[in-house]
């Protein structure tokens, strides 16, 4: 009983999850972005670090990425509502490739990759095991002790590791670049001042006056990037939010 409790549990944490991905793909703005970037001369084009060989082997052009976006937009509405989900996923997935990628040209890179990653897990699991219309109009129930059970598991591990790397090689290079004194020098101070200055405005909260508590924040939040992707996998209140 215990068991398949669960197994209900992590089919609909993983319908869930693809009906968030889903969403935040329908409302990001990268698809409209890299339909102008496409429409620019290729002499306009910032391809970053391990992007060249996109440029050199995928045909870029406003035509092509017009297409792909209609792509894109047809099947994150189906696998948002989970019909004929894991078709729409697999699509959701190349077409989404080719229009982050042509996104990244424009100069700027976009930490954006991680939707890319959700998506192909979400293709290769049982996504429309819970909150799907597959379920729904073909009488499907979840049964909790065939395959797709453990390919519900191997989805939340993969995508908690996932989630947890997103955090852990943003504090390992803070570490190898700057070790402590990234959050036990004058560090975050100046970069606080540098914002303020970008944006023009101080807030009426001055943290800047209290390094302190700058100090006691920065060693938090190495902590919490170093050692998210090991408590994800151990915390129990931590696996029901995600």
């Amino acid at each position: 009983v215990v068991a398949a409790r669960s197994a209900r549990s992590n089919a609909r944490i993983v319908g869930l999850t693809r009906v968030v991905v889903c969403a935040i793909l329908l409302l990001s703005s990268e698809p409209s972005e890299a339909l102008q970037i496409a429409n620019h001369h290729a002499a306009l084009w910032h391809p970053p670090e391990g992007l060249g060989w996109f440029v050199a082997v995928v045909p870029i052009s406003a035509t092509v990425a017009g297409i792909v976006s209609r792509v894109y937009f047809t099947c994150a509405w189906f696998a948002l509502f989970g019909f004929y989900t894991r078709f729409a996923l697999t699509g959701l997935f190349a077409s989404a490739f080719y229009l982050f990628s042509v996104r990244q040209l424009g100069g700027v890179v976009l930490h954006d990759m991680h939707l890319l990653w959700f998506t192909g897990l979400l293709a290769l699991s049982p996504s429309s095991a819970a909150w799907s219309v597959d379920t729904w109009f073909r009488g499907h129930t979840f049964k909790p002790f065939a395959s797709r059970a453990h390919d519900a598991d191997a989805f939340l591990f993969w995508a908690r590791t996932l989630l947890g790397l997103v955090y852990f090689f943003p504090g390992f290079w803070k570490l190898r670049e700057s070790g402590l004194d990234w959050a036990l020098s004058d560090n975050l101070q100046n970069q606080l001042w540098a914002k303020w200055y970008e944006y023009g405005k101080i807030p009426s909260v001055r943290v800047d006056l209290h390094p302190g508590l700058l100090h006691a924040l920065g060693l938090g939040t190495l902590v919490f990037e170093l050692g998210f992707v090991f408590g994800v996998h151990r915390s129990k209140r931590v696996r029901m939010v995600l």
